[in-house]
């Protein structure tokens, strides 16, 4: 018996961080007629291009087409999801982000995990929850956690980023958002000194008791053509880390 729809998506799952699961799904979806295919073809070969080579003409004819059958079918693609989580975000073929209420992440995480290769969390409004979430091996597969303090009321906190620090379940993080969640110095120097998440590469830190490292540093790390710096930001929020 050949593989199933069901048992390809399966490997994906059991491996969201990895492309190859995408393409053998992707080949078997092509067989059948069915768009998401092509996205996942796509938005692979996206996120290659403009890694390796910048915006090309070739990234853009990819991202035009991309955006056409997104604008056709996103709504279908993320409705199993958006019914548990807001702004459900695809990258490589599949919703990869969603935004939720941090009290929710104990319930919501397990289900979501089952219908989409989840690997980027917004959670907002986390609080004095920061510490629990830290602990919990939902964590696992997260590489992009951005702790949101929208009320302005509940952020994590030193505390909540020292349990952060030394959780053994953060191995894949990549960007931690922390902007406006009251970090000091005692927070941040918990996080540097942190082993836990060796590719980490990503820490906003705005709004906290820290100096600002573009204020120490600057901004010449970043593209001066506004056309590239442009196309960083749709691959930020399309394809992600």
């Amino acid at each position: 018996m050949g593989d199933t729809r069901d048992s390809l998506f399966a490997n994906v799952l059991a491996d969201p961080d990895v492309d190859a699961p995408r393409l053998e799904l992707a080949r078997f979806l092509d067989a059948q007629g069915d768009p998401q295919g092509e996205l996942i073809r796509l938005q692979i070969e996206l996120a290659k291009e403009l890694r390796k080579y910048g915006p090309t003409p070739d990234y853009r004819r990819m991202y035009l087409r991309a955006k056409e059958l997104l604008t056709q079918h996103e709504s279908e693609w993320t409705r199993p999801v958006a019914q548990i989580a807001a702004h459900p975000s695809i990258a490589r073929g599949f919703v990869e982000g969603v935004t939720l209420d941090a009290p929710r992440f104990f319930d919501a995480v397990p289900r979501l995990v089952k219908l989409a290769p989840i690997r980027k969390l917004v959670l907002v409004d986390a609080g004095t929850l920061a510490e629990k979430i830290a602990q919990s091996p939902l964590l696992d597969q997260i590489v992009s956690l951005i702790f949101y303090n929208q009320s302005e009321t509940h952020p994590i906190g030193d505390t909540g980023l020292r349990a952060l620090a030394i959780s053994p379940h953060v191995k894949r993080m990549k960007r931690l958002g922390l902007i406006s969640n009251d970090i000091g110095p005692t927070g941040l120097e918990a996080l540097a000194a942190s082993k836990r998440m060796p590719d980490l590469i990503d820490v906003e830190l705005d709004g906290n008791h820290v100096d600002s490292p573009f204020e120490t540093y600057g901004t010449d790390m970043w593209p001066d053509d506004p056309n590239i710096a442009s196309d960083l930001t749709t691959f930020n929020a399309q394809f992600g880390l």
